[in-house]
């Protein structure tokens, strides 16, 4: 029998090496499952051969960790070349050993199969009515959005069964917690969407709606999905939809104990109703190796899951292909830019206008021998994607509602950052961090977010399921940086980082939980930032700034789990055209209004304007033309004008208190 694995609380690197060291130590985690899965210890390096897991269940949205670039890789395993200086010629992209974007060839797998999988979040699950049916669109496009850009960037692939050489559809798995009344309402909205909704570029429905769902005995013993789930499945709303269920996978135990699985447990698949007999078994026992009484605390992060041997169609058939990928630029989805400023105004011109090939690293075009300039080149291609930041209340050059539909009206895609100031903090120094601020007005987390998402829901109308970006826009770990910070300050940075993201997490559950909008998390930051809020599982998005920074430095050069990609500045746009005007230059000149000149008697200058960018085709992007977005947006006016009007009744009619909003109890 074939066994895999699933977690929703780490990533698959993080099974295979010791983030803490540097270079990385070989972990127990998943050694342990391949001992288990009946892998052998081989000496002398008590090396495990054998027991590889026959796939990986992952968390594609919802909740924490969510899947991350090439987490299936070892692509952030290895030494850290900037520090290792051993290891320079090793990544030389030029070495043909070389583990680099550029030679993903020279990366190996964790796992063969990916099974995509929707977390819990039981507030969303249980909302009824034209509320659930579009919760559960919006969510089910999220997730198909986000599995289709991995699928065409090809980091992951469509089965193909032989002897057919066409693609197979996927099994995309939505888990549902126990603990909530399934709505049925939701069931229909996603089901029918993951069903039913096709890919014109693969000419297919590329997915099938499944769930993944606790068991529990029923009448004669066998054991049977949860009740709210057969419920919502039995319902008979919405006809005409598509809201089929093609499999389930069981969260159940084996037998009546509750201990730990040895290696080669006996399972009993006709312990299940044939009804709705699963293909595959989370074992919710939990597993240990045969001198062992307990699973390890270690082994928590992940569980073990049967294979059904005995199902009609294999249930690997219906799985992701993994391949040997990295964020690089062949595989560049999208080109657009950042920028702080409205850019309404410049819109005809992006239309007609093509973003021009430029170097990396804050190189403009290349050179007229065809050599590059910087590290890599990115070759010239349409815009299709705007960054836009918003700040606090009362600043300008913010974004509005009608920019936003200016901007989705011409076909462009958006995505939000927030960067601000409050009063003294600067942003651009640790102290803006300290989850305890001296100055005892909040922690910045906390006021950040909720300024963050209030805006993005309630002036740009930006539509659930999108990431709000924050930016960390300077090197905390950089020792030149002019921080008066103590020496106490920079020993707390990476604990500041996480805790200043984590407050913005608690905000973004609350707000959600009171309107209704559930927001991801991404982070603007050089690669140590990213790297430290990737282990910690605190943001889905990550956005790489300009190079030469912390833990993001060339060759090993898109960082390797991001989503965005800063690749030049302004400064690198204007020397190569200047797209549409848009980048200003000023002379420096000193206190004195003379001309600072560099070290070879040349003028220098400061730009302002855009920063080009790129993704791979999730970089979280939106627009307010999106069909389900306008319904949904259509729909959350009608509610609210609703709610005012039967408060202004109860006034009326002589209430001395207004009636509360009815409250939306689901993110």
């Amino acid at each position: 029998m074939a066994f895999g694995i699933d977690t929703f609380t780490t990533r698959l690197d993080m099974l295979i090496a010791d983030p803490t060291k540097n270079p990385p130590q070989t972990a127990q985690l998943l050694d342990y499952f391949r001992q288990w899965n009946g892998g052998t210890v081989t000496l002398p390096d008590a090396a495990i051969v054998g027991g590889d897991p026959a796939f990986a269940g992952r968390n594609f949205l919802g909740g924490s960790f969510i899947w991350g670039h090439a987490e299936h890789t070892n692509a952030s395993t290895e030494s850290n070349f900037a520090t290792n200086q051993e290891s320079t010629q090793y990544y030389n992209p030029l070495a043909p050993t070389a583990l680099c974007p550029d030679q993903p060839q020279n990366l190996t797998l964790t796992v063969p199969l990916i099974a995509p999988i929707q977390a819990p979040q039981p507030a969303r699950q249980q909302q009824p009515g034209e509320r659930g049916f579009f919760y559960g669109q919006i969510d089910a496009q999220a997730i198909r959005n986000r599995i289709l850009a991995c699928i065409h960037s090809g980091e992951l692939s469509l089965p193909v069964i032989p002897p057919s050489s066409a693609a197979s559809p996927v099994n995309v798995w939505l888990a549902v917690d126990p603990s909530v009344k399934f709505s049925a309402d939701y069931w229909a909205g996603w089901s029918d969407l993951i069903n039913t909704m096709p890919d014109d570029s693969l000419g297919i429905h590329p997915f099938r709606a499944c769930i993944l769902c606790s068991y529990t005995q029923g009448t004669g013993g066998l054991l049977r999905p949860d009740t709210n789930v057969t419920a919502a499945l039995t319902d008979t709303s919405y006809p005409g939809r598509d809201k089929r269920c093609l499999a389930f996978w069981a969260d159940a135990l084996v037998g009546t104990t509750s201990g730990a699985l040895t290696p080669n447990p006996t399972l009993d698949w006709n312990s299940f109703d044939p009804k709705a007999k699963p293909v595959l078994w989370r074992l919710k026992n939990g597993f240990t190796l045969a001198t062992e009484q307990n699973s390890p605390p270690a082994i928590s992060g992940f569980n073990a899951d049967a294979i059904d041997p005995n199902a009609v169609q294999a249930p690997t058939n219906f799985m992701l292909t993994t391949n040997k990928w990295q964020p690089h630029v062949p595989s560049i989805a999208n080109l657009g830019f950042s920028q702080g400023g409205s850019v309404t105004a410049h819109i005809p011109c992006l239309q007609t206008t093509q973003m021009p090939g430029l170097g990396d690293a804050g190189y403009g075009a290349n050179t007229d021998n065809g050599a590059i300039n910087g590290h890599h080149f990115i070759p010239a291609g349409p815009i299709k994607v705007i960054g836009r930041y918003i700040r606090v209340k009362g600043a300008t050059d913010v974004p509005t509602f009608a920019e936003a539909q200016a901007l989705s009206s011409a076909n462009f895609s958006i995505f939000t950052v927030w960067e601000s100031s409050r009063g003294t903090r600067n942003p651009r120094l640790i102290g803006y961090y300290n989850p305890n601020p001296r100055d005892g007005l909040g922690d910045s987390g906390t006021l950040d977010g909720t300024d963050a998402f209030n805006y993005c829901a309630y002036t740009l109308m930006q539509p659930p399921q999108t990431p709000v970006y924050f930016a960390i826009d300077f090197d905390p770990f950089d020792p030149d940086q002019t921080d008066p910070a103590t020496a106490a300050d920079k020993a707390a940075i990476e604990s500041w980082i996480v805790a200043y993201f984590r407050n913005i997490g608690t905000v973004r559950d609350n707000f959600a939980i009171q309107t209704g909008l559930y927001y991801l998390i991404g982070v603007y930051g050089n690669g140590r930032i990213m790297d430290t809020l990737y282990k910690n599982g605190v943001v889905s998005h990550f956005w790489a700034p300009l190079s030469r920074r912390s833990g993001s430095k060339p060759p090993r050069w898109p960082w390797y789990h991001v989503n965005r990609w800063q690749y030049t500045n302004e400064e690198g746009l204007y020397l190569g055209g200047n797209l549409c005007a848009m980048v200003s230059r000023t002379q420096k000149k000193d206190n004195q209004g003379n001309p600072i000149l560099d070290q070879n008697g040349n003028p220098t200058f400061n730009y302002g304007g855009p920063d080009p960018d790129a993704d791979w085709g999730d970089g979280g992007t939106w627009s307010l033309t999106d069909p389900i977005t306008q319904q949904f947006n259509t729909f959350r006016g009608t509610a609210a004008a609703a709610a005012i009007s039967e408060i202004l009744h109860k006034l009326w009619n002589g209430l001395t208190e207004p009636a509360p909003l009815p409250p939306v109890t689901t993110p």
